[in-house]
């Protein structure tokens, strides 16, 4: 459909028009980059309850209160970006309280609909009790659902390998004692980690091997 065709639609209130007309404006890869009329058509969506419209609104506030606002609405339909976001602000406190507890709940609700990031940050949480009751085994189950997804970055399957070695080189929660896989885990996480992971790692193999 071109977008003389979504406007028309757009106009007599179809939201998914609505939508196609604020991404195609965002982006700009088929009509001239507008983001004033990006936001406009987001906007009529989000009123109709659209989330992903309700999204792409709190993207653009000027404050993170606002943000939160619209992140909620559309978390609250099952946004999963949404989520992740509404887990940054509440674990930072940016535009609502710091809250640890309903930090680590969106990345649970997160990991659950399948973000690989937020299953890194969910077994991040059980494993230091931050937020939840500490559970290794809860850790080593999201940390696992990690690394066994296709979709996972490379830094995600790092940050979990890094995670499972220490448990690997101790045969501890049910792993079989291999320190030989636990310093390929090592290996891998202080190259593909995030600077942490990699500190952390590059530590272990230092003082363990």
């Amino acid at each position: 459909m071109n977008e003389k065709e979504l406007i028309q639609k757009a106009k007599k209130g179809d939201v998914e028009a609505q939508v196609a007309l604020g991404a195609l404006y965002r982006e700009g890869t088929e009509v001239k980059q507008d983001q004033k009329e990006s936001l406009k058509w987001y906007e009529k969506a989000a009123k109709q309850g659209n989330a992903e419209a309700q999204f792409r609104v709190g993207r653009v506030q000027k404050t993170y209160t606002e943000c939160a606002k619209w992140y909620h609405k559309a978390a609250d339909q099952g946004h999963v970006p949404a989520m992740t976001w509404l887990r940054k602000l509440y674990y930072e406190g940016l535009g609502v309280s710091k809250d640890l507890v309903k930090a680590a709940a969106w990345s649970l609700k997160a990991a659950e609909l399948g973000d690989t990031v937020s299953m890194d940050w969910i077994a991040w949480f059980y494993l230091y009790g931050t937020g939840v009751q500490k559970s290794n085994q809860n850790a080593i189950h999201w940390y696992k659902k990690a690394l066994e997804n296709e979709n996972s970055s490379a830094m995600t399957k790092a940050s979990a390998k890094c995670k499972l070695a220490f448990f690997i080189y101790k045969g501890e929660e049910g792993f079989k004692q291999d320190k030989a896989l636990a310093k390929e885990y090592w290996q891998i996480a202080s190259i593909d980690g995030n600077d942490g992971y990699k500190r952390e790692a590059k530590e272990a193999l230092t003082t363990l091997f």
